[in-house]
């Protein structure tokens, strides 16, 4: 699937090759290893440590960063997604 979508954005007309991008995510370190990806708390910048309960706010700065690491995505995969918890989704995704 991963390569599909590669190929499939890189033969539209208005996409750099260069600049496409594909995440490939994962819930824990073992599964972003095994598809040669990212776990979603490192690419959302998600403290591993941090309990969802009493989730912090990101410091005013950091959405902006992440804005700017995630602006070329395309496409994001996650594998293993029923490990994920909806509430994780909502409380970073509405910080972003």
């Amino acid at each position: 699937m991963y390569q599909a979508a590669l190929k499939y954005y890189n033969t539209r007309p208005d996409v750099n090759f260069n600049e496409t991008k594909v995440l490939m995510l994962a819930p824990t370190g073992k599964a972003a290893y095994n598809i040669k990806g990212n776990t979603i708390h490192s690419a959302l910048a998600i403290p591993a440590s941090q309990s969802l309960k009493n989730y912090k706010s990101l410091d005013s700065s950091r959405p902006n960063t992440i804005r700017c690491q995630l602006g070329g995505v395309k496409l994001i995969f996650i594998d293993e997604i029923s490990m994920v918890s909806n509430t994780m989704f909502n409380v970073q995704i509405n910080n972003i």
